[in-house]
């Protein structure tokens, strides 16, 4: 991945989170990602539009993320997709 290549990726996700989302200056996204490039990314792109990602570990439980995401007002939340099982077993009573 050159550096060029991973600008380009942090713009158009910084791009997509903003217009796709709304999300913007103050705000903050929940991550649980494995240790690659996508969660620098995410990072960046939190960056570039103001806000913070909130970093989590890939091992979180349901009540740990329910405290991360109540606590952090996040307003999404990139998360691995072998974790939606975490996602699911917070229920329909998971902070919005």
């Amino acid at each position: 991945l050159t550096y060029r290549a991973l600008h380009e990726r942090v713009e158009r996700l910084a791009a997509r989170l903003h217009h796709d989302h709304r999300i913007g200056r103050g705000d903050a996204v929940a991550v649980a990602l494995y240790n690659r490039a996508e969660l620098l990314e995410v990072q960046a792109a939190m960056h570039r539009l103001g806000g913070a990602a909130v970093s989590s570990s890939w091992r979180v439980t349901a009540p740990e993320l329910a405290h991360v995401l109540s606590h952090s007002g996040a307003r999404a939340l990139v998360i691995e997709a072998e974790l939606g099982h975490v996602v699911d077993a917070l229920g329909p009573d998971r902070p919005k």
